[in-house]
């Protein structure tokens, strides 16, 4: 199996930009990337080649100057217990094996033991301007939205625990 990526080269800005659908397929990189293998290593592959599954690598960023993901557990007692692996800057699939492993080692208490590995991507070292600072407007909608979803799934689940909580006093009847 090969799992093969790139060809931006080749691609217009339609799809290229704020685009978070996966099954958006540029057919420009998509067309490039079907005739990469057989271009460059001929007989080697099978003709015709079987493409299992096509993607249009949704390009996640983050706010850090040097390009680096955000790895390990998200700051802040409201997010205690999770763990986050994203924005790797279009540079996925050479990083998320080891970023994976990485957050399974921290998940059960270790320090990652993986190449590459830098203090620096865990998300309490990162500091400097959020995506609330550069994305587009109709984004930030998106994202206040499932924010508030988020705020509103935690109220509920309070509420539900102060109700478990109360205890309903015992009324004697004066008749």
């Amino acid at each position: 199996m090969v799992i093969l990526g790139g060809a931006r080269g080749e691609a217009g800005p339609a799809l290229e930009y704020n685009c978070s659908d996966d099954s958006d397929i540029n057919t420009a990189i998509d067309r490039k990337l079907r005739q990469f293998l057989p271009t460059h290593f001929g007989d080697m592959v099978k003709s015709p080649t079987k493409i299992m599954m096509t993607w249009a690598g949704v390009m996640g960023m983050s706010n850090d100057v040097l390009n680096l993901p955000w790895v390990g557990p998200i700051p802040g007692s409201r997010w205690e217990g999770q763990y986050i692996s994203a924005g790797y800057h279009g540079h996925g699939m050479p990083r998320a094996f080891h970023c994976a492993k990485a957050v399974a080692q921290m998940v059960l208490g270790s320090k990652p033991d993986v190449p590459g590995w830098m203090d620096e991507m865990l998300p309490s070292k990162k500091s400097g301007p959020t995506m609330k600072d550069w994305a587009r407007k109709e984004d930030l909608y998106k994202i206040m939205r499932i924010e508030d979803g988020l705020a509103e799934m935690e109220r509920r689940k309070e509420e539900e625990e102060d109700s478990e909580a109360f205890v309903e006093p015992e009324v004697k009847s004066k008749l």
